[in-house]
């Protein structure tokens, strides 16, 4: 952990996806942890079954008690989405205080019977724009095209675990195939592309390790499941960028929890802290400052 250069920053706690080089944006602005995850990078494997998003989110917590944070804020994509959305509905006020995400999980329409203002705005929204239609062509393309190595993650990890965990090049095409086409045009240099396959490949449980995540978490409790994508009370903020694998209207996302602050940008994609770090630190430092909306949410953090 590195201290922020400012006395009167608001805690942090970044629950990221597999990378965590890129996050040095935040430390002056933050106190800032950066946790990673079990079975990911740095991190050691579970040693028991059952190791879900909702056990990932428990560890987290207990972390923050360790460290002394007892009120704190948290931000996270991709794996982190949910696992921020878990603590929120978990943790929420007494420690959480407040939500920023760069992911939506709505794929679809707000329902009336289980949202009706929601509902109701999406129906006097008006037409689709162009970057809208855009977007909702891309999900549907990801869910029909893309979404196999997620199912192959939930029902067969070691399947595929087998093939990657012997073979480098294997790996990094499992990888690069996300990299590409997650991204927003981005220029991966070869260095970029290394590290992070290296990061997988060289972890202390192995790159097979991370994909029980998805197994686990698809057979974890139902109540357990739930807090990762039920609506969060606290305040949440949210940055859209056009080209992740989830890319719904606005409003179809507000279900999923009280959002505060809401952003859409016209370039980048689901790696939105390695692609445009300017851009999401940017909405983070608009939502925490002493004019935003959560303006001094955790207890003697007055912001910057």
């Amino acid at each position: 952990m590195e201290k922020s250069r400012s006395s009167s920053a608001c805690s942090l706690r970044i629950a990221p996806p597999s990378s965590l080089l890129r996050f040095d944006w935040l430390i002056y602005l933050n106190r800032v942890i950066i946790p990673s995850l079990i079975g990911y990078g740095f991190s050691d494997g579970a040693n028991q079954p059952g190791f879900s998003c909702f056990k990932q989110a428990e560890m987290c917590y207990k972390l923050m008690l360790k460290l002394g944070f007892s009120e704190y804020v948290v931000q996270g994509g991709d794996w982190g989405m949910i696992i921020t959305h878990i603590l929120a509905n978990t943790y929420y006020p007494k420690h959480v205080k407040a939500v920023h995400t760069n992911n939506s999980d709505k794929c679809e329409p707000p329902f009336f019977f289980e949202n009706p203002i929601y509902w109701l705005q999406n129906q006097l929204r008006g037409p689709f724009t162009a970057i809208e239609k855009a977007g909702i062509e891309r999900t549907q393309r990801f869910m029909s095209e893309g979404y196999g190595y997620n199912l192959m993650h939930k029902h067969r990890p070691q399947t595929i675990g087998y093939s990657i965990a012997d073979s480098p090049v294997g790996l990094l095409g499992w990888i690069l195939d996300k990299l590409r086409d997650w991204t927003d045009n981005y220029p991966w240099t070869d260095d970029e592309i290394l590290t992070w396959v290296s990061i997988y490949w060289f972890s202390t449980p192995g790159p097979t390790a991370s994909l029980r995540l998805y197994y686990e978490s698809r057979r974890a409790p139902q109540e357990q499941r739930r807090k990762g994508f039920a609506w969060a009370s606290c305040p949440m903020g949210i940055s859209h960028f056009p080209m992740d694998i989830n890319v719904s209207p606005v409003v179809w996302a507000r279900p999923m929890g009280n959002f505060v602050f809401e952003r859409v940008h016209k370039s980048g994609g689901h790696f939105a802290a390695w692609e445009n770090p300017d851009l999401l630190v940017g909405d983070l430092k608009d939502m925490f400052k002493k004019s935003g909306p959560v303006y001094g949410v955790v207890q003697g953090r007055d912001g910057y």
